[in-house]
């Protein structure tokens, strides 16, 4: 964190309206970057409605953000920001009462462990808070086009988080489980979470239903959370 970084962040631990608005503007990219993400995966949804629901959770963020501890923000408040467009009734609309359920619970689970650990939770982490088995937690979140192993899609050349130390051993991660996929299931995580192609252009582009795109894809992610979670 930089000194101006720290700086704003003490202005506004003394509660000064301006450091807030400061503390904001800085980190609105961040907002903009996930909820754009996310609408292109959901793609019903409108990522400027996406992006004010995120706006709310970047200033529940820095409520419970402590920077004595040596997090860096954008790591932290990413969690807030995710939980807060997964709340939206304009992502959530399509979804099964039992599917907005889950998703509830996992995101509620999710928070209070980031706030708790000030670290992303693991899968195995969620599931014990919310008493969920992992298929269930794909099956809720997958039917919205997202999936709590979306570390992958950090994996890209964004500069939001560029300067984020731990980016580089992310990616490298990342690489290294994407290798231990066959060759069909990294082309579609990679078309998918990476590129932003719809399921129904990949089914295309493979020449694959696209009922076996998403299960070659769910079992890839599925996949790719027990690689990088052994990997931690």
């Amino acid at each position: 964190m930089t000194t101006e970084e720290l700086g704003l962040w003490e202005r506004y631990g003394q509660g000064e309206e301006a450091a807030r608005k400061a503390l904001i503007l800085r980190y609105l990219p961040l907002v903009e970057l996930l909820a754009r993400r996310i609408a292109r995966s959901a793609d019903w949804t409108d990522w400027e409605d996406l992006k004010q629901d995120g706006i709310i959770g970047l200033m529940q963020a820095m409520v419970r953000f402590d920077p004595r501890r040596g997090v860096a923000f954008k790591t932290f408040a990413r969690f807030y920001i995710r939980g807060a467009i997964f709340d939206s009734p304009e992502l959530t609309r399509a979804l099964a009462r039992r599917q907005q359920e889950i998703c509830r619970q996992v995101r509620e689970a999710e928070a209070e462990l980031t706030a708790m650990l000030q670290r992303q939770p693991t899968l195995e982490e969620v599931e014990r808070a919310t008493g969920l088995s992992a298929e269930q937690i794909y099956t809720a979140l997958d039917a919205i086009g997202l999936t709590f192993a979306d570390t992958l899609a950090d994996a890209d050349t964004d500069t939001v988080a560029a300067t984020e130390p731990a980016r580089s051993e992310t990616t490298t991660l990342v690489r290294e489980a994407l290798a231990q996929l066959t060759e069909r299931e990294a082309q579609i995580v990679i078309y998918y979470y990476v590129e932003g192609r719809s399921t129904r252009e990949i089914s295309r582009q493979l020449d694959l239903s696209v009922s076996n795109v998403t299960k070659i894809r769910q079992r890839a992610m599925r996949k790719l959370s027990k690689l990088l979670g052994e990997k931690r």
